[in-house]
């Protein structure tokens, strides 16, 4: 049994909201995407990007759960395959139609099978995994600046400007690469997708686990809240996928998968 809570609020600054989600508790799937470009482009990239996933995921399941988790590369390859046709999918409407030129979005998926989770990632928004009262993200930025502090080149400090400069994002190019990672889940552990609009008010991740262990189905909305209540200056999103009872725990795998 899964339990899956979701909000999405514009903030104090924006004056419309860019972020999209979706969600299908049924099948274990959950989306959010933090879309980017004028003239309410990043609304529509995010839209197109959280339904289509969401409906192609829900669509595959059945596929990706007889491979897992032997099949781990071929149903890595698979979820980037899907991602990547939305990723085709933006492009060709940001090319047809002229005030959609230069969109794009981030993309966080989910997908809960009986045994494992499996994240896909693109951009700066991310995916938290809470067990035990940690929250440990399991999903790396695709921002200039984490790219530039990976490297050392500069400190987070130095390049806390860089932050909203993505390196990777759909609507941007033909050949994406889409991050895959399993997790093997357990009873009482939850994940939270959410935009970097929210992430960004939770500089301490044990905040994020208190909040899920105390609310529970409204943890998203008391989330949002929070990093509205604590700025809002973006677009804040989250989804919470609270697993219950769920499969024993076990190691994470981590795979690159180009849906080219």
């Amino acid at each position: 049994m899964l339990s899956i809570c979701g909000h999405s609020d514009r903030g104090r600054v924006r004056d419309s909201n860019e972020d999209s989600l979706a969600f299908d508790q049924g099948a274990g799937v959950a989306v959010v995407a933090d879309g980017m470009g004028g003239h309410a482009a990043g609304e529509v990239a995010s839209g197109m990007a959280a339904q289509g996933v969401l409906s192609a995921l829900t669509e595959a399941r059945e596929d990706i759960a007889k491979l897992d988790p032997q099949g781990y590369e071929t149903a890595a390859h698979k979820i980037g395959e899907i991602i990547s046709q939305s990723n085709a999918a933006i492009l060709r409407r940001s090319a047809d139609e002229a005030d959609k030129r230069g969109m794009g979005t981030t993309l966080d998926a989910v997908l809960v099978l009986d045994k494992s989770a499996y994240v896909a990632h693109v951009g700066d928004s991310r995916v938290y995994w809470i067990r035990e009262g940690t929250a440990t993200a399991v999903t790396r930025d695709h921002s200039l600046a984490a790219v530039l502090v990976e490297s050392g080149r500069l400190t987070a400090e130095e390049a806390a400007p860089l932050e909203g400069v993505l390196v990777r994002a759909l609507g941007i190019g033909s050949d994406l690469a889409v991050d895959v990672i399993r997790i093997e889940v357990r009873p009482g552990d939850a994940l939270l997708l959410c935009s970097d609009g929210l992430w960004r008010y939770f500089p301490d991740s044990s905040e994020i686990a208190r909040a899920i262990e105390e609310h529970g189905a409204a943890s998203a909305e008391k989330l949002v809240d929070e990093a509205v209540a604590r700025g809002g200056e973006d677009n804040a999103t989250a989804v919470v996928i609270l697993v219950s009872p769920g499969p024993p725990p076990g190691p994470v795998t981590d795979a690159g998968a180009s849906g080219s």
